[in-house]
């Protein structure tokens, strides 16, 4: 989020400020990502006005 790297194991619950720009990974296994979105205009939210840097770095 914001340019921080954060690593969790399942199972685990995540909450991201409205407005915060994030990506998520399966780094390995295999899982469930669940999206709940309270807010009413949710699409309108995913117009990007500059692009993302890649939340992570392979080698």
């Amino acid at each position: 989020m914001e340019g921080e790297i954060q690593q969790v194991r399942s199972p685990a619950s995540i909450f991201i400020p409205a407005g915060l720009q994030h990506t998520y990974k399966y780094v390995s296994g295999s899982g469930t990502y669940t999206n709940i979105v309270l807010a009413p205009e949710y699409n309108a939210s995913l117009e990007m006005t500059k692009p993302l840097a890649p939340a992570f770095v392979t080698s």
